[in-house]
């Protein structure tokens, strides 16, 4: 059931990323990794306060600065991939003309990315001490 609500909040977060990088690039006519770093940004909030609030909420989530300095971290990875993956993708001969292709496939991995890190580093169940401790 986790995954799945991941899965859902990851593809709003998606619709706002894509919807705003493309209006970004199309309308304002911004470069595109510009624009995908900006949609991604605003994208990321949003997805930060549900996934907190509604995704891993049985993990003993709790608001701190530690917890907001791993999301940190998870979105520099994240972001790292994702703009990786655009600039890959626009050298590459058969996506090159497409943005729209280029901002989906990118997002593809970066979600790949950004759910291991979210689970494993920014959302984890917080470590038990032992009586000893």
């Amino acid at each position: 059931m986790e995954f799945a609500r991941f899965l859902t909040v990851s593809l709003i977060g998606v619709v706002v990323d894509i919807a705003l990088s493309w209006t970004l690039t199309a309308q304002f006519g911004l470069p595109l990794w510009l624009a995908a770093a900006l949609g991604f940004t605003v994208a990321a909030g949003l997805n930060f306060v549900l996934h907190g609030r509604w995704t891993f909420r049985n993990s003993g989530y709790q608001s701190s600065l530690a917890r907001l300095f791993r999301y940190l971290l998870a979105l520099g990875l994240t972001l790292a991939v994702r703009l990786g993956c655009v600039v890959l993708l626009q050298g590459w001969t058969l996506v090159q003309a497409r943005p729209l292709v280029i901002l989906t496939l990118s997002v593809g991995m970066s979600f790949c990315v950004n759910y291991l890190a979210s689970k494993f580093l920014v959302f984890q169940r917080p470590r038990r001490r032992s009586p000893s401790q």
